[in-house]
């Protein structure tokens, strides 16, 4: 069996040059709302890979210091995905919650985007960018190891 980690990198309106305390801040303003979070995971079976585990880690929410938002995953499979690849339904299947957690994170929250701007001069609100994660070859592009599995 092999376990594939992931490592999502998702562009936001955080400026990359803003204070590394003021980014830890907003972490841990996400990682607030998350606390709560139902951690995503399905057992299913696919042809390129047969049976699979996938998931995605909602407590380890992360804001490195270019301003993405940082989120884990993993697949497991009973195969060697190294030669046979990842099933586009593995990848739909991250897109789909990947963005739920997203829409979760901004729907009922209004979290500061930069710290300079007061509530009464509006905006200044965190955005996340969903245009890669819609796109199956980003999330390929997200694989940071393989490593074999035991259960």
């Amino acid at each position: 069996m092999k376990r594939v980690n992931y490592v999502f990198n998702i562009a936001t309106n955080l400026d990359e040059d803003a204070d590394l305390n003021f980014l830890l801040e907003v972490q841990e303003k996400i990682r607030q709302i998350m606390s709560d979070y139902t951690r995503p995971e399905k057992d299913f079976e696919t042809k390129v890979n047969g049976k699979v585990n996938v998931s995605i880690d909602t407590t380890q929410v992360e804001i490195n210091s270019f301003g993405d938002l940082r989120l884990y995953g993993y697949l497991i499979c009973n195969d060697d995905v190294e030669k046979t690849g990842i099933s586009n339904f593995v990848y739909e299947w991250f897109r789909d919650k990947i963005i739920d957690i997203i829409e979760y994170i901004l729907r009922p929250h209004c979290i500061k985007a930069d710290p300079d701007i007061t509530d009464d001069e509006g905006g200044g609100y965190l955005e996340i960018y969903l245009d890669d994660v819609k796109d199956l070859g980003f999330l390929d592009g997200c694989i940071d190891d393989i490593d074999d599995y035991e259960e």
